[in-house]
């Protein structure tokens, strides 16, 4: 048996070296993606595909983590952050990722050196609600066992049908579905973690390095340096320390944690179409959980200017301010709708006041902007 001291050691050694140690690793970034595939039917090639067939597969969390520390919070989005945001490049040709460095024409790379290659188009290819998922999965096998922290490079493997429920599919769970959202997944080899402005090589990872399908067992594999990274950076921040800067210990010889995600929104929001509500949802919940006893209030015009694909939809030149108009109807409408349906908010916080999705006078227009939302509460219930 191990006693509560040399637990404690242990935990505290894991956290304070967080920072993940470089694996040997020389893929390039623009690789292709290997996905199984035959002339004979599935029936023909796969007669039972069944998850205790699958081997050793991560864990698809109920709930999809939003991150609630402030400075990390553009961390999975697009908008621009000093902390950490994510940045599409145009061309990933001259682009490698090896021992945990990214290199550029062969040499260690910085923000400086790629911005040449940084774009914003094509925005509406990047489906951030199902990265949340992957970053779910990848947070949930972390915070599970803290003291075995992961490797920026290690495979995650998930058994397909049960990441597909999670996401909230429920029909036409086969080898076409998991090759689209494969082919999903896939656009995020063009997008890098830049974490700390990108001042250093180790501080630009691939959001997606390598990702697999194995026909056979039905499973998918992928590696992620840039959430796991930011994973550990978040678990780090949310450390609680004393005066002199040592980790605080529970009496069960774990370490006290400020709180850094919620877990109020369902996994299986990840499938809804309309992804600028989902993106104004997560930002709301983070917003309430952040404010803590005071009545969390933001302006549809922030809203919108931390929500990537509805800013640069509202903002194309040859739209119509009825079009737009039609535009923010659709993503708020929604999001007020998926505020109640799925998210724990009603349940936790007594008495909440959410916005009417059917009252007009909740929904924005362009030139109602500036109009201030708020989500007044009464605390949140001891007994959820």
């Amino acid at each position: 048996m191990v006693s509560n001291n040399q637990s404690s050691a242990s935990i505290i050694n894991s956290a304070q070296s967080l920072l993940p140690a470089a694996v040997s690793s020389s893929a390039t970034i623009n690789a292709a993606v290997p996905i199984a595939s035959t002339d004979k039917t599935d029936k023909e090639k796969i007669p039972r595909r069944t998850k205790s067939k699958a081997g050793d597969t991560a864990e698809i969390p109920d709930k999809l983590p939003v991150i609630t520390i402030p400075k990390y919070r553009d961390a999975l989005t697009l908008v621009k952050n000093g902390t950490a945001y994510l940045q599409p490049v145009s061309d990933i040709q001259n682009i490698k990722y090896s021992d945990g460095i990214l290199l550029f024409n062969g040499l260690p790379a910085t923000s400086a050196e790629l911005s040449g290659l940084y774009t914003s188009q094509n925005i509406k290819e990047f489906n951030l609600p199902l990265l949340r998922a992957l970053y779910g999965v990848i947070h949930h096998k972390i915070y599970d066992t803290p003291a075995k922290l992961l490797n920026p490079d290690e495979t995650i493997t998930v058994y397909y049908p049960d990441f597909a429920k999670g996401i909230g599919k429920t029909t036409g769970i086969g080898k076409t579905d998991a090759q689209e959202c494969l082919s999903d997944i896939r656009h995020f080899q063009t997008v890098f973690g830049i974490i700390n402005n990108g001042a250093d090589s180790h501080d630009i990872l691939p959001v997606l390095h390598s990702l697999e399908y194995d026909g056979v067992k039905n499973t998918v594999c992928f590696t992620s340096p840039y959430m796991t990274r930011i994973i550990h950076e978040i678990y780090k921040e949310s450390l609680r320390t004393d005066r002199q800067g040592n980790i605080c210990i529970k009496k069960n010889g774990t370490p006290q944690m400020y709180p850094s995600h919620s877990y109020l929104v369902d996994m299986n929001i990840v499938k809804e179409r309309n992804k600028k509500a989902v993106d104004i949802v997560l930002s709301i919940v983070a917003l309430i959980e952040q404010s803590g006893k005071f009545t969390p209030h933001i302006s549809a015009r922030t809203i919108v200017e931390r929500n990537p694909l509805l800013h640069s939809s509202l903002n194309t030149g040859t739209l119509r301010t009825g079009n737009k108009n039609i535009l923010l109807e659709r993503a708020f409408s929604k999001a007020w709708e998926l505020l109640r349906e799925k998210t724990s908010l009603s349940t936790v916080y007594n008495g909440i006041q959410l916005p009417d999705p059917q009252n007009p006078e909740t929904i924005p227009t362009c030139a109602t902007l500036d109009m201030v939302f708020t989500f007044p509460h009464h605390g949140k219930n001891a007994n959820p």
